[in-house]
This record gives structure tokens, sequence and C-alpha cells, in this order.
């Protein structure tokens, strides 16, 4: 991997993304991974790393290419070899088994897009639901003939072997040991990898009448239904740009939203959302707005939705199409769906949407029962205390009153896992204390990086020596100095986590004013700090 790395040109691979400019040993720009003005995003060619000043992203060329590009560590590697032409393999066996799966998934492929070229009614379906040639093609959409068995039969003809095509999913035995076709008079909807080299697995839409009307390919060795999301392969350089993505429920959605230009749109597989489909796209995406259906039963798939994308940090918004609508009515109708932003409602809003339909003080506590178990799930706590501020004035309640019905306090466990590594620094200024040790490294600390004046009076007390007489002399510290002595175990993680971002903040504050070598060696220092963390 090191050898990859040291034959990437990293200037010119972000150059492609970010426009750089010179400055001494280093190039300089405006960050792709948040919204500045002015430039404070360094990359260093003799190191091969790259650190944003402003928000903290740092790393390697594989690691820019996993962030920018939604793409898994492997996939990332991938692409640098291809993009520069450098000799690289994975462990031989292991790469040909999957390249054989991939490769009868391909042939599979090939044969659903040359049945749909010959079937009219197939055809006809899609231009009936609005589906332009354009986007046939670009979605590579295929048919899966009525027929029992002829994928099965023509694949087996090339030399496949059954178990492989029931390994994969496209061949099912039957209870009297036939061999047919798992999908049959089926609109074929390839689900690709998110870098549109390889189709993992099918979605197949019924045709005609009949149960399931969707019906998606089994796991397998190369396809997990629960982290994947359909159209991402053509959605991710438009989330990318964009820094939001749009999650409609279905395949005929997804099209829907890129034929009416929304080509940030994409859709989980199957009737909900998991963390694990939505993780790849936390990765290049800071808000989600989510589209469903507005009839009852996509409001409840929306609210699912919702706490997934609010637990893994997104920024969320529900959009409200008219009643019993989605995008895929939209198309079939030729009309198209203006002001996604504007159509929105935050977490907030959306609450008090259904706060103001209900009447009964019971209806109403079930509302906020609800709101107070997604608003929990917020890992940054200064956002929730921001949407229960919000949310508590809007409907004229005090936001102590409306946290009454939280159904998860937080435990003190939680909070040095989540609050005290990202707010809560006069917690782990404390435990630093009591621990006797780290001082050494506190000094290298900057006190601008703390966000509150007790922080900052307690870290300068910790360094002129003065904290042990004012703990001796207040009973209250005292007795919370004893307390994260019991709690010493839980606290080291917090420490090493809240040190490691303390110094690249200090780090970070003292760059500007440094000479090009120290830049270097700062630069060099952020990113060991940034690779020892992970």
């Amino acid at each position: 991997m090191d050898e990859l790395l040291k034959q990437v040109d990293i200037v010119e691979l972000i150059s492609e993304k970010v426009e750089l400019k010179r400055v001494g040993s280093q190039y300089r720009g405006l960050c792709p991974f948040h919204k500045e003005r002015t430039p404070s995003f360094y990359v260093s060619p003799d190191l091969g790393v790259y650190h944003c000043f402003g928000c903290g992203a740092s790393g390697n060329a594989i690691t820019f290419v996993m962030e920018t590009e939604g793409l898994s560590f492997r996939d990332a590697v991938e692409y640098l070899a291809r993009r520069f032409n450098i000799p690289f393999e994975w462990e031989k066996k292991r790469e040909k088994k999957s390249k054989d799966l991939y490769e009868i998934m391909d042939m599979a492929h090939n044969f659903f897009v040359e049945r749909l070229k010959s079937h009219t009614p197939a055809i006809n379906y899609l231009h009936d639901r609005g589906v332009e040639d354009e986007f046939i093609l670009r979605f590579q959409i295929g048919f899966a003939p009525s027929d029992g068995d002829t994928l099965t039969r023509h694949l087996i003809q090339r030399g496949v072997g059954v178990d492989k095509l029931i390994q994969l999913g496209l061949t099912r035995r039957t209870d009297d040991g036939q061999f047919v076709d798992f999908f049959r008079g089926r609109i074929m909807f390839p689900v690709f990898s998110h870098d549109g080299r390889f189709v993992l697995g099918f979605s197949g839409r019924v045709l005609d009448a009949g149960e399931p009307k969707y019906l998606n390919s089994p796991d397998s060795p190369i396809f997990k239904k629960g982290e994947i999301l359909f159209g991402f392969n053509l959605a991710r350089r438009s989330v990318v740009r964009k820094r939001s993505a749009i999650l409609v429920e279905g395949q005929m959605d997804v099209i829907a939203m890129h034929q009416m230009g929304y080509e940030n749109a994409v859709a989980s597989l199957g009737t909900a959302v998991t963390p694990g489909a939505l993780r790849r796209l936390r990765r290049i995406a800071d808000t989600i707005y989510i589209l469903y259906d507005s009839d009852s039963a996509g409001l409840k798939a929306a609210h699912r939705a919702m706490n997934v994308a609010v637990s893994l940090g997104f920024t969320v918004y529900i959009v409200l199409l008219e009643k019993g609508s989605d995008p895929a009515d939209y198309m079939r109708k030729g009309k198209h769906i203006d002001k996604i932003e504007e159509n929105s409602y935050n977490i907030t809003a959306f609450y008090r949407m259904f706060y103001e339909r209900v009447r009964t003080v019971e209806a109403r506590g079930r509302v906020l029962r609800s709101f107070m178990e997604t608003v929990n799930l917020i890992p940054d706590p200064v956002m929730r205390q921001l949407y229960i501020n919000e949310f508590a004035d809007s409907i004229g309640l005090s936001a102590e009153l409306l946290e009454t019905y939280s159904t998860r306090p937080p435990s003190f466990e939680s909070r040095t896992r989540r609050e005290d590594r990202i707010m809560d620094e006069t917690y782990v200024l404390w435990a630093i204390y009591r621990s006797g040790e780290h001082m050494d490294r506190l000094r290298e600390i900057d006190e601008r990086v703390f966000r509150s004046k007790v922080s900052i009076e307690l870290f300068r007390m910790m360094l002129d020596g003065t904290l042990e007489k004012v703990v001796k002399e207040d009973e209250r510290l005292a007795a919370m100095s004893m307390l994260l002595e019991s709690r010493r175990n839980t606290f080291e993680r917090a420490i090493e986590d809240a040190l490691h971002d303390w110094l690249v903040r200090s780090y970070g504050l003292r760059y500007a004013h440094l000479s090009e070598e120290e830049k270097e060696k700062y630069l060099a220092l952020i990113y060991e700090l940034k690779r020892r963390k992970k």
C-alpha cells in the first residue's frame, strides 16, 4: 500500500476537485469538505497528505478518494491504481473467486438488457410510466422473461455451474428438484456497486398483476441488500458536489428524480432504510432530504428513515408532496417537482405539523415523546439542545418541561462516549487532573481551543498548579473530583480523544504564523495524530 501511495501524485488527484495554488512547498485551496471563503485546505506533496484547518479533514490519497467518491477502502485503492496506471493486485485466490461471481452477474445483466430490447410490452410499460429512453439506457434496465428457466439454461450453456447461480440468487431449486429462474416476467433494475463497476444484484418489478410487486436478489457473497443504495453509482458525484442527497422509496422514484434533474437521488433496497445503507452516504453528504409518499404509510416510513439518518449525524429534512403522490407519479404525469428545499420540514417543523394536527392531550403527548425519541438520537449535544429549544418555543412549552418526556435519558457512560468528547471539555479536564497524567501533553494545548470560560479558567489553574488549593477549599469540587476518580476507566478513552482533538486544533491555530519549514513539520504532526486515532 505504501508503494502505491508513493506513486500517486496527490496534488494532481486533488486538483481534479480543488483549485490549488502553490504556497512554499505546499498547495492551498478551498476545502471540498465544507463551505469556506478563505482557503484553509493544505496539501503536502512531499508527505502525500492533506489537512483542512477549518473543519479538520485530514488524510492521504486513499482517504481523499474514499471521502469524495464514497468508495470503500478496497475500491479507493483500485480506483487510484487505475487512475495512475499503477500495477496492483490483491490476494489472487480471493480476487479470482469474486471476479468469477462478478462476471456471472454481468452475463445475467447483459441477458436481461437484450431481452428488454425485443419485449415490446415491457418497453411500453416503462414509457407509460414516463421513463424516457435515455434513462432506460442510463440505468441499464432489462427484462426477465416469463419462461421458467430461460436465464438458467442460457448461463449453464456458457459454462456456469448451477451452484453458483443459486449462490447469486439467479436460480432457485423447486421442491421437485427442478432449477428455475429466480426472476420471471419482471422489469429488471440492476443494482451496481457504489463505483459503478460491478452488478451486485437485481431488483425486479412485476410487469403484470402479481405479488410481490418488487423482488430483490437474496444476499450473496457480493450482495448485501441492507448495505446498498440503488442509484448511488449515478448519484455519487452530484452528492459530493452538493454535500446532500435525496432519499426516495423505490427504483422508479430514483429514475423520476434523475429525469427531473435531481441527480443526487438514491433509494434503499427493501421496505426500510438501514444504518448500513446510509453510512457510506454519510462520508460524502451532510444533509439528507427524505422524499417518500405523503400517505400514512409513507409518513411512517419517512419517520423511521429520519431516525436512522439523525443517529448518523445527518441534518435531516422531510419533503412532502401532494397527498398520495410520489416522484414516480409526477414522472408518469409529466409533472416536475419544484423547490425541494422550500417544501421541506426540519425535525422541529415536522413534529410541530403533527402536534398541531391532533387535538387531544394524549395524542399530543405521544407526539412529544416521539420527538424526544428522535432528538435523543442526535450525536451532537449542542444540536440536540437547539432542536429541543426550538420545538419547545414553537409550541409554548419550556425546554426543561419538554425534556421530561425523554424516553432515553443519557447515562453517565453515554455522556463520556459522546458529550465529553464533543462538548463537555470541563469533565475531561477534571479527569486529566484526577489521573495525575498527561500534563506534558496538556502544556502543548493552546487555550483558544476551549469553548467556555470555565474550561479556560480550569485549564490555567491546572497549568499554574493552583487547582489543588481551590479543590480543598470547595467541597462541591472535591466531591466531583472523587466521582471522576471512581470513573477513571471510563474516562481513559475520552481523555485520549479529547487530547487528540485539542492538539490538532492547537496546531491549526498556530499554523498561520509559522515558517514554511515549521508548517511542514506541523502538517506531519497533525497527520500522524489523525493516523494514530484511526
